[in-house]
């Protein structure tokens, strides 16, 4: 739900809710944070860049959660209740000038491609460019934006990485930050940029893959332990 009242900074809430297999009853189980918004005078809203994104999965006997804006992941049992958060001792990494000008690059050209190819939604590229760009910027980068749980139990929480240079994009969805099933940080696992990753399994790992031209390939990488 987005926020419509008042003015300022405010965060979205989504409402989870455990569906029952066995007649169907729903259950809510808590409310998280979602997006953030800049709401104006007339109770207009825009966007903020480098949204944080709110993530769940259920795991081997519950479910995990994460609100995206601290290196935190809340263990829910079957029925809602709070097992035990589980946190990497890091702090959120700073929105920099240098961040700021790869992404509005990056933006700049899609928007230039997207007219060429007679995108644009009747406006001219110059005022959507100027549109997409009028959210603020928060302080921070988001932190995890995607929970995967394995057959082991083990948390593979996807941080969200950054390449501001001449190569790729600005963001890269492909490393994992991994917890045990009890909540122990057991390390990085790296994989090629730029994968959206389906499932992790005992021994693989499998994704999809984009190329240049917009072909996408599905790949099975595996994992050694």
């Amino acid at each position: 739900m987005m926020p419509t009242q008042e003015t300022g900074t405010k965060r979205g809430s989504v409402t989870a809710a455990i569906i029952s297999e066995a007649d169907g009853a729903v259950e809510t189980v808590g409310v998280f944070a979602g997006g953030t918004y800049q709401l104006g005078l007339q109770g207009s809203r825009e966007r903020f860049q480098f949204q944080p994104w709110f993530n769940m999965v259920a795991g081997l006997d519950g479910y995990f959660a994460t609100e995206g804006d601290s290196y935190s992941i809340n263990a829910y049992d079957a029925s809602g209740r709070l097992r035990r958060i589980i946190r990497l001792v890091r702090e959120p990494r700073p929105v920099t000038d240098e961040i700021k000008a790869a992404y509005e690059k990056e933006l700049r050209d899609e928007v230039m491609a997207s007219a060429g190819s007679g995108g644009g939604h009747g406006q001219s590229p110059e005022e959507l460019i100027r549109r997409l760009l009028s959210g603020p910027y928060p302080s921070h980068l988001p932190t995890f934006s995607q929970l995967i749980v394995d057959p082991e139990g083990n948390i593979w929480a996807r941080q969200v990485e950054l390449g501001t240079g001449d190569e790729g994009q600005v963001f890269n969805l492909s490393d994992f930050f991994v917890f045990g099933a009890g909540g122990r940080y057991l390390g990085v696992v790296e994989l090629p940029p730029n994968l959206h990753v389906f499932q992790v399994g005992l021994d693989f790992v499998l994704a999809k893959v984009t190329d240049d031209l917009g072909v996408e390939y599905v790949h099975l990488y595996g994992i050694e332990k």
